[in-house]
């Protein structure tokens, strides 16, 4: 999925490509993020939301920034209403770049699929395919 996301992102013909690159970046942030918990590993995205708690001095029982927090723009293509959108049926539109939020997703999805530790010859395998990815002059990883 995050080779498809990379391909609609260089081959845009329309936004409809970032959006699917948006829904394909995040549904494989959502698989990530599990398996590096198992793993014992932070995902990228929690160390932002706690450096993001960190630097905002924000006070035991305030309202936290937490992980999904960096995945707005996925959550805001894929659901409408509740969790602080107002009602379902006036979050039909939401405006954002949706390059620069496909860029976005995918550079916080590569850094934290990086993560993933080898072990079995899946993941091994799916290292090997994204190491291009990873690599790549069109996200910023210097």
């Amino acid at each position: 999925m995050l080779i498809e996301a990379d391909e609609r992102i260089r081959d845009a013909a329309s936004n409809v490509d970032y959006v699917a690159a948006i829904l394909l970046a995040g549904a494989v942030a959502y698989i990530v993020f599990p398996i590096l918990e198992e793993d014992g590993v932070i995902p990228v995205r929690e160390v932002m939301a706690k450096l993001d708690n960190l630097f905002e001095g924000r006070l035991p029982g305030s309202k936290k920034t937490n992980a999904s927090d960096f995945l707005v723009s996925y959550n805001a293509l894929k659901h409408t209403g509740g969790r602080g959108r107002g009602a379902a049926s006036e979050n039909l539109e939401v405006e954002m770049c949706l390059y620069s939020e496909a860029v976005s997703i995918m550079e916080d999805t590569l850094m934290d699929a990086a993560q993933l530790r080898p072990g079995d010859e899946t993941r091994q395998r799916f290292k090997l395919r994204i190491q291009h990815l990873l690599t790549s002059d069109l996200y910023s990883f210097d």
